[in-house]
């Protein structure tokens, strides 16, 4: 059983937060739960950010038009689901009677509620990938199952905001200098998932 690379540095008991495929299902649909009924449109929107050509980054020219893109295949799906999403990876922490929690809500947007599962599913490789989208499938009940034919274009939309940030520290490397090659690097990377020729 394999768990969920992002690290958690939070620990309870000394003992980190692990995730299996089917725990972090679970997870999210708590989260979505409880998140059910909070005003998205106060969050941070995704269309937004990725469309605002106002703001400069690394490489924009040959960046904006695949975003603008990747938002509009996006656009071009009526039956997705709006809310209040997490946001990011999953944070969590296990207590010590083996409870897990949710933390870290720094990221939270409004934006189709497949984004979370579109995020947290590239933790895992397959077996445990499909394991997680199928529990999410069968758990989440403010997702629409026939929603699960567009996870493709959340994760297209999802890269694209990693990629719109770390574009946006490279270009401001003197003022990241603590993180710049890991920037440069993530920057670089998910340019090439999304098939962008960078000079």
């Amino acid at each position: 059983m394999s768990a969920i690379r992002w690290p958690c540095w939070n620990t309870v008991d000394g003992v980190p937060a692990q995730l299996c495929a089917t725990e972090a299902a679970d997870l999210l649909a708590t989260v979505h739960s409880g998140l059910r009924g909070t005003d998205a449109t106060s969050t941070h929107a995704v269309f937004d950010y990725l469309t605002d050509d106002s703001v400069d980054f690394a490489a924009a020219p040959a960046i904006r038009p695949v975003l603008h893109r990747i938002v509009d295949d996006v656009r071009d799906c009526p039956d997705l689901t709006w809310g209040t999403c997490y946001g990011d990876g999953p944070e969590a922490i296990r207590t010590g009677d083996g409870q897990i929690a949710h933390i870290d809500w720094g990221g939270v947007l409004h934006a189709p509620l497949l984004w979370d599962v579109a995020d947290w599913m590239d933790g895992y490789t397959d077996p445990d990938q499909q394991r997680f989208v199928d529990a999410c499938r069968r758990g989440i009940a403010e997702i629409g199952a026939d929603e699960f034919a567009h996870l493709d274009k959340l994760r297209r939309l999802r890269d694209a905001r990693t990629l719109r940030f770390a574009a946006y520290r490279v270009l401001r490397a003197d003022h990241y200098r603590t993180t710049a090659e890991r920037d440069l690097e993530r920057f670089r990377w998910y340019a090439a998932r999304l098939g962008i020729q960078l000079r």
